[in-house]
């Protein structure tokens, strides 16, 4: 059934015996049946959004140890990542050639490395040191099993490390409480010390020479 206008179609009029005109058609949608007000501007038809290109390092994932076809600096700098991450080799040799176990994985000669932030900055050589992931993991089993220990009695040594010129500081000693229950007494067998309130505490290399030093309860 058909009607003349969507007001009459609203009030349930329509044409029952004028069924299956041929070319009738329905509009798609019903706003195409209102007269656009003369102001009115057509909608620009927005292009379709182009695909995403893919990554250079999605593209390497799939051709595996086939470098991209890339030119200049910019292939220099991907070259080595098919080389990265040899699993097989590098449990079989012991080294990765890629990462090296020395100063050319830290940083150039001379370098500093530490914290802006902090005002820590010291020579990177400091951090020039290896060990494998069973030694690392080795040492956390140990130092948790410490510090339980410390938590309860932090009066031994290896509860308390010192570091002489700590972080790099002449002259100062870096002395380390977060192994212990904070707030406590620090002091050598002549009753010189502190009562310490933080974690760390910074004190005149002599004093971390005096082995008499200890928490004391």
């Amino acid at each position: 059934a058909v009607i003349d206008s969507i007001e009459w179609a609203q009030g349930t009029y329509r044409y029952t015996h004028l069924s299956g005109i041929p070319g009738a058609t329905c509009s798609t949608n019903l706003l195409q049946q209102h007269a656009l007000p003369e102001d009115a501007v057509h909608a620009e038809v927005v292009p379709e959004a182009a695909a995403k290109e893919p990554l250079a390092f999605d593209e390497m994932a799939e051709a595996g140890n086939n470098v991209l076809d890339l030119q200049g600096d910019c292939a220099k700098m991907v070259e080595r990542l098919s080389s990265l991450g040899n699993g097989p080799s590098i449990a079989s040799s012991g080294e990765d050639a890629e990462f090296p176990e020395s100063m050319e994985s830290i940083a150039r000669p001379g370098e500093f490395c530490g914290d802006a932030a902090q005002g820590i900055s010291e020579g990177c050589e400091r951090y020039n040191s290896w060990q494998s992931l069973a030694v690392l993991k080795e040492k956390y089993e140990a130092g948790k099993s410490l510090e339980a220990q410390c938590e309860n009695d932090c009066s031994p040594k290896e509860c308390v490390p010192k570091e002489i010129n700590g972080l790099g500081y002449a002259g100062w000693c870096l002395i380390d409480f977060s192994k212990c229950s904070v707030p406590l007494r620090f002091e050598n067998d002549a009753g010189l010390g502190w009562s310490v309130t933080d974690e760390y505490l910074w004190v005149d290399n002599s004093y971390c020479q005096d082995d008499s030093f200890k928490v004391v309860t």
